[in-house]
């Protein structure tokens, strides 16, 4: 019987620990964030040019088999989820490919999902240095199979304030969209909104 509790016990603290890393301050907690991007029709996507708005921001690209239209399909239903909170959520996707997601491109794959998500791209070398700054791991590998090159990637949300401070990120598919949305509900409830601008 004791043994029994204590196994319990462990696989109890085991489980909050796993959850509590899946949703964890971000590295970087609190320090400003920027980049230097653009917008699928060319005018700039610095901080300063985005919605005054919290940021949900996702790195991957568009051949992405299915680690990224999975986590996309999960952030349209995060936003679902925040109700009328979601008008204060701008979500953002930015490629890991510029040079074959092709702004055209871009704007048609985000229009697959029910999210309002901006598209994001730029040169090679801003949008490694945007990665960088979130820690998003990536790297290209040819693909015998496709006959081209692919892209492993690091896969998270991550949230970032109206006064361009990183809060937190949430792992996934780590974690579900029924988890990510109360945590992101609870701080935009903790927040007040002052200084937010469409």
């Amino acid at each position: 019987m004791r043994r029994a509790l204590l196994l319990l016990v462990l696989l109890g603290g085991c489980l909050v620990a796993l959850l509590l890393f899946a949703a964890a301050p971000a590295r970087a907690a609190d320090e400003r964030v920027d980049w230097s991007l653009r917008r699928t029709d060319g005018k700039p996507a610095a901080m300063r040019d985005l919605p005054q708005r919290w940021l949900l921001i996702y790195f991957g690209y568009t051949r992405c088999a299915d680690v990224c239209p999975t986590a996309l399909a999960d952030l349209a239903e995060v936003m679902d989820q925040l109700g009328p909170l979601a008008s204060r959520v701008q979500p953002i996707f930015v490629t890991l490919d510029p040079a074959r997601d092709t702004p055209e491109l871009l704007d048609r794959y985000v229009s697959l999902f029910r999210a309002q998500i901006l598209p994001l791209t730029g040169s090679e070398a801003s949008v490694a240095a945007a990665a960088r700054s979130f820690h998003v791991h990536f790297t290209r590998y040819q693909d015998p199979k496709l006959g081209d090159y692919s892209i492993d990637h690091s896969s998270s949300f991550f949230l970032v304030r109206p006064d361009r401070h990183l809060v937190i990120d949430f792992a996934t598919p780590d974690l579900s969209p029924d988890e990510i949305a109360p945590t992101l509900r609870a701080l935009l409830n903790r927040h007040p909104v002052k200084g937010e601008k469409p």
